[in-house]
Parts: structure tokens; C-alpha cells; sequence
């Protein structure tokens, strides 16, 4: 793809890109060096591709200064409206992150209480979770079952009006999964009972409070509830691949995920909100400390997420606090690295893992912070081999979605069943690195390595990463 320049204003140059029928600007500045502006243009080129998005922006800024700006393909299809840094996309579970960091001011004010029980702030909630801390829902060890997992309600979250009461009412009375603080497992109720929780407290209307203490303090006056009935300029829409093509994503109500993963916001918002909490005088130093903070789950394995909302990792040896975004139409992902002060986001307009946002974050932060990109093979191993690595493993204490793997061989490759063997998943052929190391054909950041421990004869322990996280899972025997 050959990219022309047309114009220079002052250190800023204006380069204009063509893909598929839609014409993306991108800006530079310096510090980047023109391979690694091609080279970051080339993996948002190939994901366009391989993922089918209607449209991806990618805004990197370091230190206060955009140096990367990508825009590509069309925001709204119908009516031609190409992407800006300034274009709101549904950014979905980062949402919950601007909940966390509301609750955790109210807790240096005083008002909420991390070990308090959620009774506490919700009388009327009389659920088996009406006990458990307030700090458990915020960094999902709370053993609340997630409704958006509900097979018998997940296809009227795309076709009706919900309240919040009738909401909660999907989740409040199911016994919980586990006990509170056992291990790590994703759940959008206990996000949705922190919503209510700053609403009780604050005696403010949810997204009144976020507008009043995160949106304006940080100046991001293109942020939103995500309610269709409000008339957003320039929204994106939000799309899904039909037999002739992009179709418009079926209706949904913000109230479904709520102070989940209901926010409308855009790259350049993005960055003020993450740039803003970690820098700015905004919010006072014990809440961006706390805004960090892990805590142990029960096995005294520290947890991923922290009480902020946030995914700690570190990537090649750079610290990191990232959280994806994946609702209806819509894929996100921001992260923040600290120690350079750069901040990288990705919004597109259709829900695809292929590859994800997170992996496209990541590739970007390769070429910033000069780390090779993976060199993908795709070894045959013979029927000794591959059948070593089957069975069915149990993922503990970080559970994201599916609590198991399953591994099965199909047509000569390794492939895995997200949910196990039996669980009716579509098998995924993954690609063999060699040394029990295998990757995802569509995105090969997401990456399966395979350990043989204590004289087992087959692999019996698993380290996944996927989605800015690290998974643990062991062999099970299934009877």
C-alpha cells in the first residue's frame, strides 16, 4: 500500500491512505520513524482484512503528543462517514473501568467502604451476593454468576427494553459460583451492582455522576451513556457480517450493560481519560493508588486485575494497565504504559477476534517499543506428539468466558474447544511453534504453550495468553 503525501504543517504531516473503497488519514509526529509508522499502518491494514472491519482508529500518544493517528475504512456505511480520533464507537467493557475509579472516590471520600458488604449500599438487594464486599465485585472474584452468559436471555439483550430492576433480576437470586475471593472469574453482574451502588451513594443518576467527576474534570465532551435514544454527531455504527455483507447490528439497550459496558467514547477521549487518571491533579494520589491495586485470590496467587477496573501485565518486560472493550457491533481495547508515558487505542465498529483489539494493541506497542514481531510457523508434528497434548484442561484461579479447554486433533493439527471436547464449541486449528508452543491461525498474539511436569507422560499444564491476560489451566480426567 503506498502511502502519498500531500501536505506538511509545521511538524505535523498529513498522509493520506486508501483502503478497500474508504480513504483514512493518519498523522505523525516525531518521534516515530517512517518504518514504524508503514509498519503499524500494515497491521491495521491486515486486520481490516482478516477481520472484516467496517472501520478500526488507532490513536497512540505519548507524553501528551499523538504520534501515531490511524483511521481506516468508513465509521457509519450507510451514510459514507469516515472514522476521526473524535468519532464516538461503543467501547464496551472499558466502561467498567470509569465504574471502579468512580467507586474507589467515593471510597477515599469516605462513602463506600471496600470491605463492606454490598447490603450495605443495596438494603433491598436480597440476593446470596447481598454479603459479599464491595472490593470482591471490583476485581470479579465474587463468584456472582454473569448474565450476559445466560443462554436464555441472551437473545432478548438485542431485542428489548430492560430496567435496571429487571435486570438485576436476571442474576440475584442464582447461587454463586464459587466462594467470594476463591479465584478470578469475569462477571458483568457485579459491575452492574457497582452501577447501582455510586447511584444509591452519590444520590445521582449513574451517568450524571460519571459526567460530573470523570467526563468533564478530564475534558472528554464526546463521551456518552450509549443510549440510542440521544442524538450523538458523527456516532458509528455498529455492524455485523451478513451473507451479502456488513448489516446493521440488531438493536441494543444501553441499560443492558449498563455501568458494565455501556460508554460511548472515542480515541481521543480515550487517551484524556487514561492520560488524565494517571497524570493529572484531577484525582488525588491515593485513588490513582488504589486504581492499581491487586489483591491475592485464595490460593495466594496475585490477582490479574486490579481494583481499578484494569488488566496489570506486563509486555516484554513493560509494565502495562490495559482493559479490552466487546459489545454488540463494537471491539475496543486501550493501554497505558507508565514508565514511557504512552497510551494506545484501538476502536473498530464490528464484534471480531480475528485478530482481537487487544492484539492489535500489542502489535503496535512491538513496533514502538522496538520488540520483534512473532515469527509464526506451522510445524506437522506426528500422531505421538499430538496426542500428547490432548484432553481436557480446567482453567484455575483466572477463568475469562469458558472455565475449560479442550484439545482434540483434527485433520492432523491440534485444535481447541473452548468449553471442552463435549461442549458443542467449534473446534479451532491452531498452528505448532514447536516445544508445546501453538498459535492461533487469525491472531498470533494468542498464544497456547504446553508444560510436561512431576514424570506426567502427557502435557498436563497449560499457560494461555490471550486478551492482555496470562491463564493457568491444568489437566483433568474426565470420566
Amino acid at each position: 500500500m503506498q502511502a502519498a503525501r500531500i501536505g506538511v504543517v509545521t511538524v505535523l504531516a498529513v498522509v493520506v491512505l486508501t483502503v478497500g473503497n474508504a480513504t483514512s488519514v493518519r498523522a505523525d509526529t516525531a518521534p516515530l520513524e517512517q518504518t514504524q509508522l508503514d509498519a503499524i499502518d500494515a497491521i491495521v491494514k491486515t486486520a481490516m482484512d482478516t477481520a472484516q472491519f467496517p472501520s478500526i482508529v488507532v490513536l497512540v500518544n505519548k507524553a501528551g503528543t499523538a504520534i501515531y493517528t490511524g483511521t481506516f475504512g468508513m465509521a457509519n456505511l450507510e451514510h459514507g462517514l469516515a472514522p476521526t480520533i473524535d468519532t464516538p464507537y461503543a467501547i464496551g467493557s472499558i466502561t467498567k473501568s470509569f465504574t471502579a475509579l468512580s467507586i474507589l472516590k467515593l471510597v477515599t471520600e469516605g462513602k463506600v467502604e471496600l470491605e463492606a458488604p454490598v447490603s450495605t449500599y443495596l438494603p433491598d438487594y436480597d440476593g446470596p451476593a447481598a454479603f459479599i464486599a464491595v472490593r470482591h465485585l471490583l476485581d470479579h472474584t465474587s463468584g456472582i454468576p454473569n448474565y450476559t452468559s445466560f443462554p436464555e436471555y441472551r437473545p432478548r439483550f438485542t431485542r428489548e427494553h430492560f430496567s435496571r430492576d429487571e435486570m438485576v433480576e436476571t442474576f440475584a437470586s442464582r447461587p454463586l459460583n464459587f466462594e467470594p475471593g476463591e479465584r478470578f472469574d469475569y462477571s458483568n453482574s457485579g459491575y452492574y451492582l457497582l452501577g447501582l451502588i455510586i447511584e444509591r451513594v452519590s444520590g445521582q443518576d449513574y451517568y450524571d455522576y460519571l459526567a460530573a467527576n470523570v467526563f468533564d474534570p478530564l475534558g472528554m465532551a464526546r463521551t456518552s451513556s450509549g443510549d440510542n435514544a440521544d442524538l450523538v454527531p458523527n456516532r458509528a455504527g455498529g455492524y455485523e457480517v451478513g451473507e451479502a455483507g456488513f448489516v446493521n447490528h440488531a438493536f441494543w439497550s444501553h441499560v443492558v450493560p449498563f455501568s458494565a459496558g455501556s460508554l460511548l467514547s472515542t480515541a481521543q477521549d480515550l487517551v484524556r481519560y487514561r492520560r488524565g487518571v494517571s497524570n493529572s491533579s484531577v484525582y488525588t494520589r491515593e485513588v490513582r493508588e488504589l486504581v492499581g491495586r491487586t489483591y491475592p485470590v485464595a490460593d495466594g496467587t496475585q490477582n490479574i486485575y486490579t481494583i481499578g477496573g484494569l488488566i496489570a501485565s506486563t509486555f516484554h518486560g513493560h509494565d502495562k494497565i490495559a482493559h479490552a472493550g466487546d459489545i454488540w457491533g463494537f471491539t475496543s481495547n486501550h493501554a497505558y504504559y507508565p514508565a514511557s508515558d504512552t497510551t494506545i487505542v484501538v476502536l473498530a465498529n464490528r464484534q471480531a477476534q480475528a485478530p482481537s483489539t487487544s492484539s492489535i494493541e500489542q502489535k503496535v506497542a512491538r513496533v514502538l517499543f522496538g520488540i520483534a514481531q512473532p515469527q509464526v510457523v506451522d510445524i506437522v508434528l506426528d500422531d505421538a506428539t499430538l496426542d500428547s497434548y490432548t484432553g481436557e484442561f480446567e482453567l484455575h484461579p483466572f477463568v475469562f468466558g469458558a472455565d475449560r479447554y479442550g484439545f482434540s486433533v483434527q485433520n492432523s493439527k491440534l485444535a481447541v474447544h473452548f468449553g471442552g471436547i463435549a461442549s458443542g464449541a467449534p473446534p479451532i486449528p491452531l498452528l505448532a511453534q514447536g516445544e508445546g508452543v501453538f498459535r492461533v491461525p487469525f491472531d498470533d498474539e494468542w498464544v497456547f504453550e504446553f508444560f510436561v511436569e512431576d514424570g506426567a507422560e502427557q502435557a498436563n499444564r497449560i499457560v494461555s495468553h490471550y486478551s492482555d491476560g496470562v491463564f493457568y489451566a491444568h489437566r483433568i480426567s474426565v470420566e
